[in-house]
């Protein structure tokens, strides 16, 4: 998306309006930028009052809307973790109070987690359970629920349930009929079995939490891989073309997208795609459709791959082509409904 005034001139409040409708955090700019580092070298050139207002307004919705950006280097070889580190500290040295700003950074950093978390937990315990029906005469809600919702209703939810143990505790003791001992033991014997059972939900609850984040590092960590991957392949593909050796290729020697099965391949070649139908993911798109169509392919390559592996190649780019095609489909029919 082109903008005709610097993207560094415009209101924070136009960014969020941005971000609610979907527009990419993960596409840069003629210079290898990205959205995450224009506006943190914005915020580092401020006042450190006006940085904090970029941080919270335009920075944490960035992050939230894009993680991997704070690991990608900008054009002067900056990444996002460093950006952020110089920031803090910008923005702390000019805080009146130094202690509390970078309790407010730590305390955003861990609301971003704890809703990544609550996500997480409501996927999985809808596809366990599924959702309740609604009741006749009662519309569903179909707005997903808010951080702030959702911790509101868990604490409505543990209140209601504190008082429930209370009448229930309560309501279990004579009016004068038993000894005061026996009343103070069973209470704490009660006392006693609702601390283990606490323990145990938090332990429960710890577990969970570390599954999620091994999952969410390792779902980071194929993202990496793939990109990695992509990278190779394009520059593998241009050092052919360009080779003017005249040296016969072999099966081998063709620079495929990677090896293994069809799967793999188009699994590389769309790992990063963008949400949004733009121009620019067009020509990818198209640029994939021709460099692999068998006729396209023998065109460039026929006089330079040995006699004995042609049939071979021919298969595999055959495969490759009809897998590309049927993708691309995929992604301009997901796109057009989008």
């Amino acid at each position: 998306m082109r903008f005709k005034e610097p993207i560094e001139a415009m209101p924070t409040n136009v960014y969020n309006y941005l971000l609610e409708r979907n527009i990419s955090a993960s596409k840069a700019d003629k210079n290898g930028n990205l959205p995450l580092h224009v506006a943190l070298c914005r915020a580092l050139s401020l006042p450190p009052t006006e940085a904090k207002e970029v941080y919270f307004n335009v920075v944490v919705p960035l992050r939230e809307a894009y993680p991997l950006a704070v690991d990608i280097d900008d054009e002067e070889g900056r990444s996002g973790h460093d950006m952020l580190t110089a920031l803090k500290q910008h923005i702390q040295k000019g805080s009146s109070g130094p202690q509390k700003q970078p309790e407010m950074l730590q305390q955003s950093y861990e609301e971003e987690w704890r809703k990544k978390l609550a996500q997480e937990f409501e996927s999985e315990s809808t596809e366990f359970f599924g959702r309740y029906a609604c009741e006749e005469g009662i519309t569903q809600e179909t707005e997903q629920e808010s951080y702030d919702e959702w911790a509101n209703r868990m604490g409505r939810e543990y209140r209601q349930h504190k008082e429930k143990q209370k009448k229930y505790y309560s309501g279990g003791v004579s009016d004068g009929t038993r000894d005061k001992c026996q009343h103070h033991e069973k209470d704490n014997t009660k006392a006693s079995h609702h601390s283990k059972r606490k323990a145990a939900d938090e332990e429960a609850l710890s577990e969970e939490r570390r599954k999620m984040q091994k999952r969410y590092r390792h779902e980071e960590d194929k993202n990496k891989r793939l990109a990695l991957k992509k990278n190779n392949y394009e520059t593998n593909y241009h050092d052919v073309l360009q080779d003017k050796s005249g040296q016969k290729l072999g099966f081998h020697d063709i620079p495929w997208p990677c090896e293994g099965n069809i799967e793999n391949v188009v699994e590389v070649l769309f790992c990063d795609l963008p949400e949004i139908l733009d121009p620019g993911l067009r020509k990818y798109l198209r640029e994939q459709q021709v460099r692999w169509h068998p006729d396209k392919f023998m065109q460039r390559f026929s006089d330079r791959l040995a006699p004995e592996s042609t049939e071979q190649v021919l298969e595999r780019v055959k495969a490759i082509s009809q897998a590309v095609n049927s993708r691309v489909e995929t992604v301009l029919s997901k796109t057009k409904q989008c």
